[in-house]
């Protein structure tokens, strides 16, 4: 159980830096290979894809250990 909540946490954290630079901030070089500080549209579109695979992975764990219902 404990380790499912680290994992949640450590997805959630990821999610947050991707809803972040799908809203402009300049933390581009942190993800996606470290090309542009500001991300433009198409690398938009990936990071939102990124974040919605990232919520998807917390609702998995968090149901495969029985937190979530």
């Amino acid at each position: 159980m404990i380790v499912s909540i680290i994992g949640s946490i450590l997805l959630a954290i990821a999610a947050v830096l991707y809803a972040a630079l799908i809203f402009g901030a300049p933390f581009g070089e942190f993800a996606m290979g470290g090309r542009n500080k500001v991300l433009g549209g198409k690398e938009k579109a990936t990071a939102l894809f990124a974040l919605l695979v990232q919520l998807f992975g917390i609702v998995v764990i968090l149901r495969g250990s029985g937190i979530m219902v």
